[in-house]
């Protein structure tokens, strides 16, 4: 968020190696830290990359029978390819390709895994266009009990980024952001979408458009333990432009277009009464 991606990457790599003086190699601790490494990647763009580092984790944890961190490398590349489907459809059938291989697994420790591949099928759907697609999938997700947001559809809530039209942008400009409260509602649709606060400068009308995104999201439907009134949730949307060099000065500038980057404020839930005293 403050605008230097490749910041994300030597700061996990360093944990990375934190983790490998304190811990065996084949611990889960580090193989979950090799994944956000890997994560960090995807922010400047090297999608084969972060694959590579998914598969080797994969086959790590599968040796050491980590079953957890196993799913968790197999998802990453199916919600990567899905949200890069979403947007080009070169990726889809490889997207479809890693949900199945997901979906396809045997191993009882993977169940939760394959139910989130089916969310996934389901957001491949929803952004491609095929809407009986998604609510035949998201239907069928509604029997699984979940208690917490899972989104399934989110809108991208412009064509093309916006941008500020200055060219030398400050590199120790504040950026812009926007906090919105809404509630999902138990049939897993977007209620009561309001702006909290925002930044003092804003450029352009952005933050209306993602105010209308918001309210077209599709959750999976909730379980009946779950609050009837539905989830209240806080997000802040902070409108990023990254620090770039600019052909014929060693002097790094923003970039006139900004990139939406989503943060989760919602405040964690009062522990019950008897775990107070505690």
């Amino acid at each position: 968020m403050d605008g230097h991606p490749e910041w994300g990457r030597f700061l996990q790599i360093g944990a990375l190696e934190t983790l490998k003086n304190g811990f065996d190699s084949g611990d889960a601790r580090i193989l979950i830290q090799r994944l956000m490494t890997g994560d960090e990647y995807l922010q400047t763009g090297r999608v084969d990359a972060a694959i590579d580092v998914y598969r080797k984790v994969e086959r790590q944890a599968r040796k050491a029978g980590h079953w957890r961190v196993v799913g968790t490398a197999m998802l990453r590349p199916a919600a990567l390819y899905a949200g890069l489907g979403a947007r080009d459809r070169g990726y889809r059938s490889l997207a479809r390709r890693e949900i199945a291989r997901l979906e396809r697994t045997p191993e009882p420790e993977l169940a939760g895994f394959r139910v989130a591949a089916q969310v996934l099928r389901a957001r491949l759907a929803g952004a491609t266009g095929d809407q009986e697609e998604m609510e035949k999938t998201i239907a069928a997700l509604a029997g699984n009990g979940f208690t917490a947001p899972v989104l399934v559809y989110d809108e991208p809530p412009f064509r093309d980024m916006p941008t500020t039209g200055v060219i030398n942008r400050d590199l120790d400009s504040n950026p812009e952001w926007i906090d919105l409260r809404y509630r999902i509602d138990s049939s897993g649709r977007v209620r009561d979408v309001d702006e909290l606060r925002r930044s003092p400068d804003i450029s352009g009308d952005w933050p209306s458009q993602v105010l209308k995104s918001i309210a077209r999201r599709r959750y999976v439907p909730l379980a009946p333990s779950a609050k009837p009134e539905g989830l209240v949730r806080i997000e802040r949307f902070t409108l990023v432009f990254d620090a770039e060099g600019h052909t014929g000065s060693a002097m790094r500038a923003r970039s006139a277009t900004g990139r939406l980057v989503s943060l989760d404020l919602t405040p964690d839930p009062p522990p019950p009464p008897s775990a107070r005293g505690s």
